[in-house]
């Protein structure tokens, strides 16, 4: 798909993505004031924001995981509704962590039933 990328600069404050699913040419595509997050699974995540890149670790599990469908969910309901409720990035990913965390630990461990 070819986007436009004033309209896209104009309309867009955050973009979020799999590492599967990003490249340069899709960076290219978002202007430097755009806020861009490509999370990288058990990797972490990666952040540009301000036109500058960071690292953010992924959540620290004692036990496997076997399977991580739902992480990256998880992960991004968080980030966005720290950002809607007034947190900077930086402290919004950070949520978005412990959520895919949070997720992970409950694929891992379910709840017994006690009943």
């Amino acid at each position: 798909a070819t986007w436009d990328r004033e309209l896209l600069g104009a309309a867009t404050t955050l973009a979020c993505f799999h590492s599967a699913d990003f490249d340069a040419a899709i960076e290219m595509t978002f202007p430097p004031h755009v806020s861009l997050v490509v999370t990288r699974g058990a990797e972490g995540c990666r952040v540009r924001h301000g036109g500058e890149w960071s690292h953010f670790a992924a959540p620290s599990l004692s036990l496997p995981v076997n399977n991580p469908n739902g992480a990256g969910e998880a992960f991004f309901a968080a980030v966005i509704a720290a950002i809607e409720g007034g947190f900077e990035l930086s402290e919004a990913v950070e949520a978005g962590t412990a959520a895919a965390g949070e997720h992970l630990v409950a694929r891992i461990m379910p709840l017994k039933d006690v009943g």
